[in-house]
Parts: structure tokens; sequence; C-alpha cells
């Protein structure tokens, strides 16, 4: 009889034991914070690890949080109805099928960074707004290197959000209204290259130089929008469109392509200067951003022309129209420039979408140099 009670109560504590050990979160890690969010990963089990995903998921939640509330903003976490082993219920718990994907709320979260683990990407944000804002140009702020291939896509306005780890609410029309001109701004490819440091962590971002995508998206923009081409207001509207842009190094990458175009056909080597209109340097400070975005623009549309000036100015040509003594204009996408030829130099001056600047062409054997100036 000892012996019986000995098996009984030797049996109610393994299943004890079991239960508590089921409900042991997995190992969780913080992979990547910023002020823009984190990423934090789950490590997977061997078998299904019932009871263990819970706790592990109200882990890292509690973690995006923390981060959050230290740059004063909310933890936000994308869901998208579809199937998927992992989704999150509407009150906010989560339900794992390993054998079998099921519909639910797939929350934001990727298999990338290791076979081993799940990794999550939250974003901090003060709306919601900014957060769909943030997740159209995630590769701003978040590596390819360590997070890629979100199990919920990458541009939509059709997601739910999770707000704080307790909030799972539908994204009103609203809202979807309200950024939906935001949203078509960015390039859905996101042509951006990404430096990283040897921990995954962005150090610098660099743009591609396909502008035209961005030109020509933004055109379309501003004629949906009942602007039209000629009228005072088109221009202005493309350089409101461009400004999610980087356009310092848009224009650094339109520049580059004068460049390796001037070298490999006339094997010229090409600078670029740009000063304030009293002479000082300008880099690449905020407030400089409506004059690089000029620059980025002038060096798309008026390309060509800057290369035939170069080659007017070596070969005393007249391809570009400007090496004339006479004041030549040209226009193009609500883009004026004029120019013309005084002594060994050719002088260019741009107006569009409130920017004017004046930029200086010469060339002393196989050395160009073009010098812009900020005028307004």
């Amino acid at each position: 009889m000892n012996f019986i009670k000995f098996l009984g109560i030797l049996a109610i504590t393994f299943l004890i034991n079991t239960s508590a050990h089921s409900k042991k979160p997995f190992k969780t890690d913080i992979i990547f914070e910023s002020e823009y969010g984190g990423i934090y990963s789950i490590k997977l089990p061997m078998f299904s690890g019932k009871g263990r995903w819970q706790p592990s998921f109200d882990i890292i939640n509690n973690l995006s949080q923390k981060n959050c509330s230290a740059h004063a903003k909310d933890s936000f976490l994308l869901l998208l109805k579809s199937k998927s082993a992992f989704t999150v219920r509407t009150n906010g718990k989560v339900k794992v099928n390993v054998i079998k994907a099921s519909q639910g709320l797939v929350p934001d979260h990727s298999f990338h960074g290791s076979i081993a683990h799940d990794y999550f990407r939250f974003f901090c944000g003060n709306n919601i707004e900014e957060v769909l804002i943030n997740f159209a140009t995630s590769k701003k702020f978040f590596s390819e290197d360590i997070y890629n291939l979100s199990q919920i896509g990458t541009v939509s306005t059709d997601y739910l959000q999770y707000k704080n780890g307790y909030e799972v609410s539908k994204i009103s029309n609203e809202t979807k209204k309200k950024i939906t001109l935001k949203l078509k701004e960015v390039s859905q490819d996101q042509d951006y290259d990404l430096k990283t440091n040897k921990q995954g962590i962005i150090t610098g971002n660099i743009a591609k130089a396909n502008f035209g995508d961005v030109i020509n998206k933004a055109k379309n923009l501003c004629k949906e929008l009942g602007f039209t081409l000629g009228s005072e207001k088109y221009p202005e509207c493309i350089m409101e469109v461009m400004e999610i842009n980087d356009a310092y190094n848009v224009t650094k990458n339109q520049e580059n392509i004068l460049i390796a175009r001037a070298k490999k056909k006339e094997n010229i080597d090409l600078k670029f200067n740009y000063e304030t209109s009293s002479g000082q340097k300008i880099n690449r400070e905020s407030r400089w951003t409506k004059f690089w975005q000029g620059a980025a623009w002038i060096l798309y549309e008026h390309g060509d022309e800057i290369f035939k000036v170069i080659l007017d100015l070596k070969y005393d040509t007249n391809l570009s129209g400007y090496n004339t003594k006479n004041e030549v204009a040209k226009s193009r996408s609500g883009l004026r420039c004029t120019g013309q030829r005084v002594g060994d130099m050719i002088y260019e001056n741009c107006r569009g979408g409130g920017v004017f600047i004046k930029c200086t062409t010469t060339i002393i054997g196989q050395m160009a140099k073009r010098r812009c100036r900020q005028i307004s």
C-alpha cells in the first residue's frame, strides 16, 4: 500500500514538474534596437514546445516596449491576415501549430537570421501612420544582413496593429488615406545599399542611382493629384513628393553617372562643388535637403546637356546649345534652365520647385570642374 502511495506521489510530482517545465520560455535575445524599433529572436524548439511560446512572445513584447519607451514612443507589431504555423489571436495570445499552418493574424517575423531562431521585428512610433511609413522604408532602419524576407511581405496598407503588447486593432480607412500619398512616394524596391558593421548595425546608407524611377513616380503622382505640366505648382509638387528620399546621396550617385560617362568616353576627370550664396561649402545637413533635391533633379533632367557642355568646352562645339553669347532657355518637367558662354566658362541657371541654382562649368586639359551655387 505504501509502495502504491509512493508511486502515486511520484507520478503527481512528475506531472507537476513536466507542466512547469513546459511553460518555461524559450531562449530569447535582442538582435538589434534603435529609436525606430527592434529585432528580437526566439530560439526554436526541437519539438512543439507546447506552453512555452506564449511566455517567450510576452518577453520580446516587453523588450520592445522597454526600448520604445526609452524613446518616448509606443511599441508596434504589424499583423497580416494569412496562414502560418505561428499566429496571434485578437486578444494578443499566440497560437502555434508546427504540423499544419492555420488561418490567423501572422506577425512580422522572419526565418532569415538563423534556421534555429525566429526573428520578430517591432517598430517604435508615436502613431500608426509613422510606423507604416517607416515600415515601407524599413531598409533604412534594419539591415538585410540581420532581417530579411518578412512573412507579411513588404508594402501594404492591409495590416493590423498590435500596440504595446495587448491591443490588436484594424488600421482605419481614414488612416490609410492619410498615408497613401506618403507610401506612394516611396519606391517599393527601396534601392538602398546599407553599410553595416560586424554586429549588423547600420552605419551608413547609400541610395543607388536609379533616380529615374523616383522622378517618374513623383511625376505620375503629381498628375494624379491634378497638377498639370507647365503649371507653377507642378515642380513644387515633385519636390514635395521627393522629400522622403535621401537627396544628398541621390545627387552624389547622379554625379557618379556623369563622372563615369566623362571618364569612359572622353577620359575627362569631372569634379563637382556646391556652395551657398555666400560661398560656403554645402554639406549634407537636413537644412540643405531642398537644395540637394534640386541638385539631383537638375543632374537627372539635364544630365545630357551637362555632358554636352563639357564636350562644347573641350571641342568648341555647340551640342548643348549653351555655347553661345546669347542666353538660351530650356524647360523640362517644370524645371527651367538657361545657359550661355562667358569667356572660358558656360553658365547655367536652373529654377523650379522653389529652388534656384546657378552653375558654372570649366575645363582645363583633361579636368572639368562644375561649381553650383544656391541662390534661393
